[in-house]
């Protein structure tokens, strides 16, 4: 897994781990500080456009990680709520994390 990509799962993890829930919108927001301060390239444009398509993977490589048999995960453990622009996302359990296995993807 990319650099980038594990950054940006592992700050998704962490928002959804405090057991509130989080839109897009806040997920761009905590991306566009983030990234902003290191000064990455990739992020120098809107958030919007720069993390909008990537966000979708994300979501599903955090259902993947939950669905891995061997994990022996929660697939549910991921909640969603509403639709389309509205859908809000958080773990069911307030402090679960799978950091430990964004590396192993």
């Amino acid at each position: 897994m990319n650099n980038e990509r594990s950054q940006r799962l592992k700050i998704l993890d962490m928002m959804l781990s405090k057991g509130e829930w989080i839109t897009f919108k806040d997920v761009c927001d905590k991306m566009d500080e983030v990234f902003r301060k290191s000064q990455q390239k990739f992020y120098a444009e809107d958030m919007n456009r720069a993390y909008g398509n990537n966000f979708r993977k994300d979501i599903s490589i955090i259902r993947e990680i939950l669905k891995d048999p061997e994990l022996k995960l929660d697939p549910e453990m991921l909640q969603t709520e509403g639709a389309k622009k509205n859908k809000k996302y958080k773990y069911k359990e307030k402090g679960f994390s799978i950091c430990q296995y964004v590396e192993y993807r």
